[in-house]
């Protein structure tokens, strides 16, 4: 026991000078002994550390001492073996064998202790010299620059992509496509309903076994097999969603794609309804943008292409900011769009607030705050109908929305019928086997009338006053002397019958009650692509919903919003706070409103006061507003 109390405790100091100097490491220099591999690392120079060392000869040390025990162990075995009578030579052959069994038990254990109590016990390294970034130094009173705050809200551009002609002629194009493809499946279809009706058993001729045994069909029931099964695989190939066949499901899926947009595949296709979306998402934008705070919790002005551009290089040339730090909700609409010129920039204000005699708390819920006073006059230009075409563009879209969703979802309807046509239309077990019929006995007791002698013809009439002498002869016939009660038994044969055929009336009623879905589900189509084809072409819809009338009402807002703008001088000025400067800003109609209440008097370009515009209301309260470009003295 001592001794192994000595290997122990020598163990033990080793590893623990081991661990106390793992964080030296010597100077790099080639070594002139050639080390072993030893788990895919050796020592080839001075440049590796300590610890690599130590774990390296931790390992060796670990596979040389499991090679002895294991070599100990098979030699004490063989000894064991070899000395059966000698029992002196059996104990020192099992005192080996129990050595080298301890000394593997010893060296497991000690690597199991040491990855319990800390793993880095075992896998030693040199911890890493953290470096940290240098602090950049800012001068005392020296505001460090920061990026400019803003997102692009290009409404023009939603509008242009929403209602371009490329877009809306690949829907015209593509519904057309599927409503043709409907028709066709409608035409295949009532072509198979009324071969159907020519398949039934009951074309068979009904026969019974001997005078009046087991009835049975013979015939063919359905004599129109081969033209059904013609007529069902042209229904399947009109409706196939191969590309080389382009039938109904094919074209249904590119209108999906049309509608819906798809993100399958390398390309990220934007659909109808994405833009929609994102319109009335831009919308929202504009209304919240003065009424909340940025990521940086910075109050956020409203301003239009030009006038943004001209603010933030302003900003820049002053070196009050060092770049942009811009988000765009919508990058599909690019930069050079032909409506770039209507869209807006919901960005950070670095104005300081001028001096007013209005509440600046109830000021900052409406927006940019500008010195206007109470009771002040303000001129402002003719109104800016942004907002009521982009609700005009809107209430376009999803009219055509309601109309493509019903054009899709009745055409999978009518696919869904026509699939299951095929199927309750399947001739393959119309057989003369599966018809059947039944030879019934009647009993029947019959009366059978033998002729009788016809009466006499009447006589000549008698004299006058025969009649009153004599009574007239008369003939009487017994009905017992005519006839009898004879057996008029029979057999009775019932018609071929069958729940097999398409004609049978087991499923006919269900052919036709798929037939009648089609036939419905391709009434709608047809009627909602007659919608959609209108409001394409500019038919049957109201004026201001018209595509052009969008467009050119788009074109006109686009033009004033752009000669709504603050040069770079006057921006600079009034950052400076120098000079007085005759001060642009876009003002929305619901802004508008809420100065009214404060008594401040608008008036337009010709001097007259304006009392309302276009904007939300209590019966609209989703519309946006229109804006109007007004001018102030700033100081």
């Amino acid at each position: 026991m001592r001794r192994i109390e000595k290997i122990i405790f020598i163990s033990a100091l080793t590893a623990f000078l081991l661990l106390v100097i793992s964080n030296f490491t010597f100077a790099q220099r080639p070594l002139e002994v050639d080390y072993p591999t030893i788990e895919g690392t050796r020592p080839q120079d001075t440049s590796f550390t300590l610890p690599e060392y130590v774990k390296y000869i931790f390992n060796f040390s670990l596979a040389i001492a499991g090679l002895i025990a294991f070599a100990v162990l098979i030699y004490g075995g063989f000894g064991y073996l070899t000395s059966a009578g000698n029992p002196v030579k059996q104990k020192n052959a099992r005192d080996r064998i129990f050595a080298a069994i301890l000394g593997l038990i010893v060296l497991f254990c000690s690597y199991l202790i040491l990855t319990t109590i800390n793993p880095q016990l075992v896998f030693l390294s040199i911890p890493e010299r953290v470096v940290l970034p240098q602090e950049p130094i800012i001068e005392p009173g020296v505001k460090e620059k920061e990026p400019l705050v803003y997102t692009e809200i290009p409404s023009g551009g939603l509008m242009g992509e929403l209602l371009s002609d490329k877009r809306l002629e690949s829907i015209k194009n593509v519904a057309e496509k599927t409503k043709e493809k409907a028709e066709e499946v409608k035409k295949l279809s009532k072509e198979l309903n009324s071969l159907a009706n020519q398949c039934t058993c009951a074309l068979c001729s009904a026969q019974c076994a001997g005078a009046c045994g087991g009835g049975f069909c013979r015939g063919d029931p359905c004599p129109v097999k081969e033209e059904i099964n013609q007529k069902r695989e042209a229904i399947e190939k009109t409706l196939s969603d191969l590309e080389e066949q382009k039938g109904l499901q094919y074209w249904q899926k590119k209108l999906d794609i049309e509608i819906n947009g798809s993100s399958s595949g390398e390309e990220r296709i934007i659909g109808f309804r994405e833009v929609y979306e994102d319109l009335k998402s831009a919308e929202n934008l504009i209304k919240g943008c003065p009424l909340s705070l940025n990521k940086k919790g910075h109050t956020q002005i409203l301003l239009g292409y030009k006038d943004f551009w001209q603010y933030r290089q302003a900003l820049e040339e002053d070196e009050e900011i060092k770049g942009g730090d811009p988000e765009y909700p919508f990058d599909y609409i690019a930069s050079d769009n032909p409506y770039y010129l209507a869209t807006f920039y919901c960005t950070e204000i670095l104005y300081s607030i001028p001096e007013t005699s209005i509440n600046t708390e109830e000021l900052s819920q409406i927006g940019m705050p500008i010195a206007v006073e109470e009771g002040e006059e303000v001129l402002c230009g003719s109104e800016i109908s942004i907002g009521e075409t982009t609700d005009n563009a809107e209430e376009l879209a999803r009219r055509m929305l309601i109309e493509l969703d019903n054009i899709s979802s009745n055409t999978l309807k009518e696919i869904g019928a026509a699939q299951k046509l095929i199927n309750l239309a399947d001739p393959g077990n119309c057989i003369e086997s599966n018809c059947y019929t039944d030879c019934i006995w009647i009993e029947r007791q019959c009366w059978e009338s033998s002729p009788c002698p016809e009466e006499p013809p009447p006589e000549e009439p008698e004299p006058p006053g025969w009649d009153i002498m004599f009574f007239k002869p008369s003939s009487s016939f017994a009905a017992e002397d005519c006839g009898g009660w004879v057996d008029c038994s029979y057999c009775e044969i019932l018609p071929c019958s069958g729940s097999l055929c398409p004609g049978d009336p087991a499923i006919k009623p269900q052919i036709d009650a798929q037939f009648s879905e089609i036939q419905n589900n391709n009434s709608q189509t047809a009627s909602s692509y007659e919608k959609v084809e209108n409001f394409i072409k500019e038919k049957a819809i109201e004026d201001k919903l018209k595509k052009s009338k969008i467009l050119e009402g788009l074109r006109v807002a686009q033009n004033k919003l752009s000669s709504c703008y603050n040069s770079k001088a006057v921006q600079r000025k009034v950052l400076s706070g120098e000079e007085k400067v005759l001060w642009k800003e876009l003002y929305s109609c619901s802004r508008l409103k809420e100065f009214m209440q404060w008594q401040v008097s608008f008036y337009d370009e010709n001097g007259k006061k304006i009392n309302a515009c276009y904007g939300p209301d209590s019966e609209n309260p989703d519309f946006l507003d229109n804006f109007l470009c007004c001018q102030t003295e700033l100081f």
